[in-house]
């Protein structure tokens, strides 16, 4: 998932969304998301329900914590 964030595409972005769907890879799409920096993906990421103290919940709050700081950068 890493490495898709790194590729800064369009394509990257649709398959981290596609992965949010499966369990077994969703914190490591999140933090994808968070690194490919698509500031687009705040709603998304904030819908998500997610577990406090699963690592998908840290995933997420550092992406959305990455995310709006991007934002608040391009303001």
């Amino acid at each position: 998932m890493g490495t898709l964030a790194r590729t800064k595409s369009i394509e990257a972005y649709k398959v981290l969304i596609e992965c949010l769907n499966d369990k077994t890879v969703r914190g490591h799409a999140i933090e994808g998301l968070g690194k490919l920096g698509c500031v687009d993906v705040i709603p998304v990421l904030e819908s998500l329900n997610v577990e406090k103290g699963l690592y998908e919940y840290k995933a997420r709050e550092t992406a959305l914590k990455r995310l709006r700081r991007r934002m608040d950068k391009s303001k």
